[in-house]
């Protein structure tokens, strides 16, 4: 047989498993996509759904909230294991650093270094900044607690206030707080508010006018007015 000929009853051969190879393809059924979960952070919680599409709008009606939905891009996608919060009144797309913490809160009072980077708007300066300060003066007892931490201000409060979560919750006890009658300077300046200037003029103001009776008689000082007295509220406190 000559070269042409084998080559073509090859062929002949060879076509019908082809054909049989197409058709097992087609009638294949078609492995369904992943499952898509996304997370939506409303007032009452983290809710964890399954949008229809990868898409914010969809998201958000998975999430009860059709009625927010107004005014946003409803057609930004979605990836899985996305966050969507409220973020100055607007809907925003958040993927937290650690795949681990989807589902659950960062413990300001008890997470390490890695967990608290996850944070919006946190870096891993900022991170240690906040566990150095919690191993010197303890738990934090709510979110005015981390006032005291130099790099946290109430625009980080406000982005990182749906995904923390605290230990120990309440006010300081009494042990814990400033005593503004025997701190020193750099006590009073561990304080949010205080700066070094202003510390000097309340260790001065004690030393020249006397004890103060009450948190309230810190005003006496130049620089202390209602805001910075409501700041400090429940951080302060006075023995004789």
């Amino acid at each position: 047989m000559s070269p042409e000929h084998r080559a073509d009853a090859a062929f002949r051969w060879l076509l019908p498993l082809v054909w049989v190879a197409a058709a097992l393809a087609v009638l294949r059924p078609m492995r369904a996509p992943p499952a898509l979960w996304v997370e939506v952070v409303t007032d009452a919680g983290i809710w964890r759904v399954q949008p229809e599409a990868p898409t914010l709008a969809c998201a958000l009606s998975a999430a009860g909230d059709d009625g927010n939905a107004a005014g946003v891009d409803g057609g930004r996608p979605v990836r899985h294991g996305d966050r969507l919060a409220r973020v100055d009144g607007r809907w925003a797309v958040v993927r937290p650093a650690d795949p681990a913490l989807y589902g659950r809160r960062v413990d300001v009072d008890l997470d390490g270094v890695e967990a608290l980077r996850a944070l919006p708007g946190t870096s891993e300066a900022l991170a240690q900044a906040i566990v150095d300060d919690r191993t010197a003066q303890g738990p934090f007892f709510g979110p005015q607690g981390l006032d005291r931490v130099r790099g946290v201000g109430p625009s980080w409060l406000m982005h990182a206030a749906p995904w923390i979560a605290f230990a120990v919750q309440g006010p300081p006890p009494e042990a814990a707080r400033v005593d503004l009658n025997h701190a020193s300077a750099e006590a009073l300046e561990a304080l949010p508010g205080i700066g070094p200037t202003l510390a000097g003029r309340i260790v001065a103001d004690r030393a020249a006018r006397g004890p103060f009776r009450r948190t309230a008689d810190l005003d006496r000082v130049r620089g202390v007015g209602p805001a910075l007295l409501r700041r400090l509220a429940g951080r302060i406190g006075v023995t004789r």
